[in-house]
């Protein structure tokens, strides 16, 4: 996980409240950060994860991948085993 996704997952809005805290307590200018995040994203209703709008980056949909049934009974098959003492021995 990089930076990014890690804002996009406590949402921008939280990371803006932040950094206008910073922002006042330093006395920095806001047009480069806090006020360009407000202006793309915030107006936008683009929060991050939390927003069906996404963020930084658009919100995917995760897809479901239907397994052919004859690969099913072998991947059932395949999980580690609790008396079993490597993977291989689990196999089958």
């Amino acid at each position: 996980m990089n930076s990014a996704d890690s804002i996009a997952g406590v949402g921008l809005d939280t990371v803006a409240l932040i950094e206008k805290h910073y922002i006042k307590e330093r006395g920095l200018g806001s047009e480069f950060t806090v006020d360009y995040l407000q202006k793309q994203y915030l107006d936008h209703g683009k929060l991050g994860m939390k927003s069906d709008k996404g963020g930084l980056y658009p919100r995917v949909q995760p897809k479901v991948v239907q397994l052919p049934p004859v690969l099913s009974p072998l991947i059932a098959r395949t999980s580690w085993s609790k008396t079993s003492s490597s993977y291989e021995d689990s196999l089958f």
